[in-house]
């Protein structure tokens, strides 16, 4: 092969190329990742940090009605944080309207129930047994047209479990 035919050939130029654009990506790639990784550990050293002092010694941090909390799918490590978490969503979500949401709980529940959607079922348990106790210390009257207790429901979702 003569020096002038071999000059000419370009079949090795596409791998060049890619090599060189390969290694660009690789060399960003790594430009990337030093610039980002001092705010990625420092984010996920402070997402330790509060994961580490998290309190999740007790699943649902009061007992309003006999079972409550058992089932739960809360996690309160005191009575403050199930109180205030539960009033936060009667307040932004029914307003404040007790029966409101009531009536949506038995709803909810009523259909994981029929629908055998035990984490549904034991959310919506929990949050009946909120309510009854929430307005049972408020002098809340809530109304049904036959609706089932809260120890019936609870028994209801305790069969579902076993």
């Amino acid at each position: 092969m003569r020096i002038s035919d071999f000059a000419e050939l370009d079949s090795g130029a596409v791998t060049v190329d890619w090599v060189v654009l390969t290694g660009s990506l690789v060399g960003l790639g790594i430009a990337t990742a030093g610039v980002v990784s001092g705010g990625v550990e420092s984010l996920s050293s402070s997402i330790s940090d509060t994961l580490s002092n998290i309190d999740v010694s007790s699943v649902a941090a009061f007992e309003p009605e006999p079972g409550w909390g058992e089932l739960s799918m809360f996690v309160f490590s005191d009575q403050a944080g199930a109180d205030a978490h539960m009033l936060f969503v009667l307040e932004y979500s029914y307003g404040n309207d007790v029966q409101a949401m009531y009536d949506d709980v038995v709803a909810n529940l009523d259909a994981a129930i029929q629908s055998n959607d035990l984490d549904a079922a034991h959310y919506e348990v929990d949050r009946l047994g909120y309510l009854v106790h929430h307005a049972s210390t408020n002098n809340i009257t809530l109304t049904g047209d036959n609706q089932p207790s809260y120890a019936q429901m609870h028994a209801r979702v305790l069969a579902m479990s076993q």
